[in-house]
Parts: structure tokens; sequence; C-alpha cells
């Protein structure tokens, strides 16, 4: 986990840049693979709702939970529940390509106000897996989290009526990292809880 978490570390420098470029006005992030200006998905709009895996966050847990609902799209919120000294993360969600399509992602509340400049980098480039490394800025430091805060909203679109699982990659070891001068993989957090995407 800590060999991830440097990985990650490493650029995340160049993430803040990113970050800068492509930043919204309301402050998120839209990949920047994403140029489909016409929304992709073909004309129809479905409807969507995110059914989490738990209802209810425990202490030192990563879970998705539904952050809004609109316009054929899904928002999905990744909450950290009581964790201490945190900094980080990085992390991969998976899901079904040919049943729903990533569309954007912004950071939560975990990682500072955009005006602190949290870094957060996204990589899209594999079907169906999405890439994420975040930050809090160096200038803020580390958090110590009471209760439930998001650390990233990602936004699906469905593509096909019916039900596609949202899930962390545990292959690729998702962390929370504690800092900043040095990216350590916090211990003890768990579980890593995903959900359903829900198109009718």
């Amino acid at each position: 986990m800590i060999a991830s978490g440097l990985k990650s570390w490493g650029i995340l420098v160049a993430a803040s840049v990113v970050f800068a470029m492509v930043t919204a006005c309301d402050g998120g992030v839209t990949d920047p693979l994403d140029l489909d200006s016409d929304g992709g998905g073909g004309s129809t709009l479905l409807s969507a709702r995110f059914v989490p895996e738990v209802d209810s966050p425990t202490s030192g847990s990563v879970t998705m939970i539904e952050s809004s609902s609109s316009g054929g799209e899904v928002t999905i919120a990744v909450v950290v529940t009581d964790v201490d000294n945190f900094f980080g993360a990085d992390l991969t969600l998976v899901f079904d390509p040919a049943r729903v399509e990533f569309r954007t992602a912004t950071p939560g509340t975990a990682l500072g106000s955009p005006a602190t400049g949290p870094a957060l980098l996204v990589n899209s480039d594999e079907p169906g897996s999405l890439v994420i490394a975040a930050s809090r800025s160096a200038a803020v430091g580390t958090l110590d989290i009471a209760g439930t805060l998001a650390l990233v909203h990602v936004t699906f679109r469905p593509l096909a009526v019916g039900d596609s699982g949202i899930d962390f990659d545990a292959d690729a070891t998702p962390s929370l990292l504690g800092g900043p001068s040095i990216p350590i993989a916090l211990i003890g957090i768990g579980p890593w809880s995903g959900g359903t995407i829900q198109a009718f």
C-alpha cells in the first residue's frame, strides 16, 4: 500500500496543475479525456439512482452513497467516516463500461475547499476502470475527520436499462494516506463498500 501511495504521490504535483487547468466555475474537475460535446450514450436519457451496499457507514470505513441524480446522470460520493490524520487517497473504481460511462469527477469537502488547492487526478484510459489519486494541499495539512465527509464526487451516465455494480478494485489495493511530507498508508481502514447504479 505504501508503494502504491508513493507512486500516486509522485504525480500529485502534476495533478494540481491539471486541476488548475480543468477546474470549472463550481470548483469541479472534468475528465480531460471527456471531449464528447453532445454527451454521448445515445439520444435517449435514462433515469438512474444509486443504491449503496452499506446504508450506514461505520467508523474507519470508505463507502459510496448517492450525491445527486438528474439529467440522465447519477453522481456518487465516495465518503470517509471517522478517520484521523487524513491527507489523501489512492483508489480505483471498477464498473461495466457497456452499462455506464464515466462523466466527471470533483473533489469533496475532505480534500478542502477549492481555494486551498486540493489535487485530484483521474485516469479513465482503461474501459471500466477509474483510477483516482487525490490529496489535500500541503499548506492546509492533514485532517481529523469526525463523522462522514466526501472524498470525491463521481458522475456516471447509464447506457442501458438495468443494474450495474460500482466497486473498489481490491486488486489495486485502495488506501487512504497520511502526510503531508511522507505518504504513508493509514492502517485499520475499512470496509470499502460500493453499490449499484439502477437505470430505468
